[in-house]
């Protein structure tokens, strides 16, 4: 590879967490999504993939020239109070230590990350060394970040083995002109959790088993999802469901139910499925009169989740009051504060995950939309290869497995290693949800369409801002679910057609 390699000793958890504790506690409020409930910003234009995993024989080695930048600073952009990689950030002095260089974090409000950056990088005033964007965010990059594919293939020895070690459907985005034009540094999944201790209650077991005439076991599809529910629920002192499903998010959490069902959003000639599928539009029904009866008819999911982020959920459902929570993301899963701290444990008991249900009976899971977050390294970068040094320190074993907590490392080198530890402050239960993770493997991009081979930006544009309130509508009841549907695709056809897409 041309460069020689420093060889890494693998990092404890248990005793990393424990010497950097302090500032994770404090840092972990934060997001994939959990950023915006620590900086309380206001709200974004765009849904998160927030948010926000490969195979090789080995995992490729961090190299750091001795003292080569000693002097340089470097400047990175970094989402304010990102929980899951406060222990990463913690950690970059032995970074600035075996380079040094320094490395200057420019903190922006989540709000802000995406705009801020692409004001500096589209007017190419060198503000950055590098980009840290998730999904809805980088389509916009991509045409002014350099190419990696000779960086890429001299660290890990060529594009297939990169392409081997990262998920394709979520990395195969980030090929522009024939470029890859970011590696990522964070992934990430929803799914359900749920208090074991109420499903292995005796009581609840044989009183289940004699209303419904089955086992009294954590759901696989949304018919099963609404017995369990139904069951449980007796508000106020206990809901069936509780649900991270702000508008902000609205959209991903839906979206990602209607991917894992086997649908896209777009079809070969970038239409809405919804729309020109019939198939598609009844699967898209369902899901959202699934949800606009739990709200409003069945009442068994709290009506204030619909204003619920990281924050919000972790509270409601840590006090006792949900059998179960949808739409759990990574990033509080493993961190402290999370659903494993003792006193949470002595609360309610142990907390497990499981993916999210399925809409179709069958229980197969397609996946749905997984977040991806990268680095890219601008056009107007004034140090490249500086930059590519900190990329190749970030994507670390020894980075990466300790973030893991809060997220999936995004090589699947690394996750095999991650999928085996367990928590330093459970340690019955895995750093990393097996059967999650699985489903992750198949999640995709929600803004490039996979059947067209085309990355189509414009979807996290102006269509996805008005689907935050057509589908919040539909969910308080303003709105049926066939009329939510005609009125985001209206939205989403115009924009698409206004774009160009549709001429021939």
């Amino acid at each position: 590879m041309g460069e020689e390699k420093k060889e890494e000793k693998a990092v404890s958890r248990r005793k990393y967490l424990g010497a950097v504790g302090g500032l994770a506690a404090a840092a972990v409020v934060g997001w994939g999504l959990a950023g915006y409930l620590a900086s309380r910003p206001p709200a974004p234009g765009v849904v998160k993939t927030i948010t926000e995993t490969k195979t090789v024989t080995a995992t490729p080695a961090v190299t750091t020239p001795t003292k080569k930048y000693a002097g340089l600073t470097l400047k990175v952009p970094f989402p304010e109070g990102w929980g899951s990689w406060a222990p990463g950030i913690a950690m970059v002095h032995e970074f600035e230590e075996e380079t040094g260089m320094k490395v200057d974090y420019h903190f922006l409000p989540w709000a802000e990350n995406g705009s801020k950056q692409l004001l500096e990088i589209t007017n190419r005033t060198g503000a950055y060394d590098l980009n840290t964007v998730g999904a809805e965010e980088w389509p916009m990059f991509l045409p002014h970040l350099i190419g990696l594919n000779s960086r890429i293939e001299e660290h890990w020895g060529s594009l297939n083995a990169f392409m081997s070690d990262v998920f394709p459907k979520l990395q195969e985005p980030l090929i522009y002109e024939g470029e890859h034009r970011g590696v990522p540094i964070h992934a990430n999944t929803m799914f359900l959790i749920y208090r074991k201790d109420l499903f292995e209650d005796p009581k609840n077991q044989k009183k289940f088993e004699e209303q419904y005439g089955r086992e009294l076991q954590p759901p696989k599809t949304f018919q099963e999802l609404d017995e369990v529910a139904t069951f449980f629920n007796d508000p106020p002192r206990l809901y069936g469901i509780t649900a991270e499903q702000h508008k902000w998010i609205l959209f991903s959490t839906l979206i990602t139910l209607f991917y894992d069902a086997g649908f896209e959003l777009l079809d070969k000639d970038l239409r809405p499925t919804m729309k020109y599928d019939d198939e598609a539009r009844e699967t898209m029904i369902e899901i959202l009169k699934w949800h606009q009866d739990a709200y409003q008819k069945k009442k068994y999911i709290n009506i204030d989740s619909l204003k619920f982020l990281d924050g919000e959920i972790l509270d409601f459902f840590t006090a006792g009051n949900a059998a179960m929570a949808l739409y759990i993301w990574m990033d509080f899963w493993g961190g402290v504060p999370g659903y494993h701290a003792p006193e949470v444990r002595k609360r309610i008991g142990k907390v497990e995950a499981i993916p999210l249900p399925t809409i179709k009976p069958d229980g197969v899971h397609n996946g749905g939309v997984g977040s991806w977050w990268i680095h890219g390294i601008p056009k107007d970068s004034k140090h490249p290869d500086a930059a590519w040094e900190y990329i190749k320190w970030a994507i670390s074993e020894k980075v990466q497995i300790a973030c893991a907590a809060g997220q999936f490392p995004p090589y699947k080198s690394i996750c095999e290693k991650a999928l085996k530890l367990n928590m330093p402050h459970a340690p019955d239960v895995p750093l990393i949800p097996k059967d999650v993770f699985e489903v992750f493997t198949k999640a995709k991009n929600l803004y490039y369409c996979y059947s067209a081979n085309k990355m189509v930006i414009e979807v996290s544009m102006e269509p996805l801002t008005k689907a935050q309130d057509i589908f919040e509508a539909c969910l308080l009841g303003m709105m049926t679910p066939e009329k939510a549907i005609d009125e985001y695709t209206k939205a989403l056809e115009e924009t698409l057609k206004a774009a160009g897409y549709y001429r021939k």
